[in-house]
């Protein structure tokens, strides 16, 4: 059977196999539009899309596309927007070049109205270095430090809260005054994926852009945080955020 996700670029369409008998859920058969809210449509003329021009005209010409099933909005979080949104600052705000609550629970009401379901981008694996988990993270108490080994096979345990809410390693080594990194490794932009704090004087992992510094999971604090909390009273997926209405 096939997922077809439609954005105003692409149409990209893939299998998913299930097993003769499995329940289908209604995911496995639906047609998404993705929305990137930054620049569908502007309600108010100031060069940004929003919660209101997504509401009206947005949703009405998605649906007269017919066959869509829901709507993917890309993340709607508090994020500086140095990679599109998927830095988030705060998991518990919105972004408010998009609008404020009401405007997006106007959104959710015309959705619900037309039949669409909402589908929230949750972005789990990585913060903006201007979280305050990061920012906490970053001026921990260095005497209870927690970070992981170069071999990144343990972690030394005793931390002060937030201290290895993120992945800190120490420098494999020095170039005169030029620390260097614990590894090899490339981040996705094909660049080092460590970048030196001076402030706490270890490197941290960043799969992307070193202003998206990844989560630790290896914390339970953080991970069954991101696991469990909701948000006004919707239950969130690790992967995806599916507000029911």
């Amino acid at each position: 059977m096939f997922l077809k996700i439609w954005n105003p670029f692409l149409l990209i369409s893939f299998t998913m196999w299930i097993k003769p008998g499995q329940a289908e859920e209604w995911w496995k058969t639906a047609s998404i539009y993705q929305i990137y809210p930054y620049s569908l449509f502007d309600s108010d003329s100031d060069g940004f899309g929003d919660f209101r021009g997504i509401r009206s005209p947005g949703l009405g010409h998605i649906g007269s596309l017919g066959g869509v099933d829901a709507v993917w909005l890309t993340p709607i979080f508090q994020s500086p927007m140095k990679d599109f949104g998927y830095d988030v600052s705060d998991y518990l705000e919105l972004n408010p070049i998009f609008g404020d609550w009401d405007d997006f629970q106007a959104l959710l009401d015309e959705a619900k109205y037309q039949g669409l379901k909402v589908i929230l981008d949750f972005v789990p694996n990585h913060t903006s270095d201007q979280h305050p988990w990061f920012l906490k993270s970053v001026a921990g108490d260095l005497q209870f430090s927690a970070h992981l080994t170069c071999d990144m096979t343990s972690l030394v345990t005793g931390e002060a809260p937030y201290t290895d809410y993120y992945v800190w390693a120490d420098a494999s080594g020095w170039d005169g005054d030029t620390p260097l990194p614990p590894n090899n490794w490339l981040s996705k932009v094909r660049t080092s994926a460590w970048e030196w704090s001076r402030e706490r004087e270890q490197f941290y992992y960043h799969q992307y852009q070193a202003a998206q510094p990844d989560l630790n999971y290896r914390n339970r604090q953080e991970a069954d945080f991101l696991k469990d909390w909701h948000l006004s009273g919707q239950y969130i997926h690790i992967s995806v955020w599916l507000l029911r209405r």
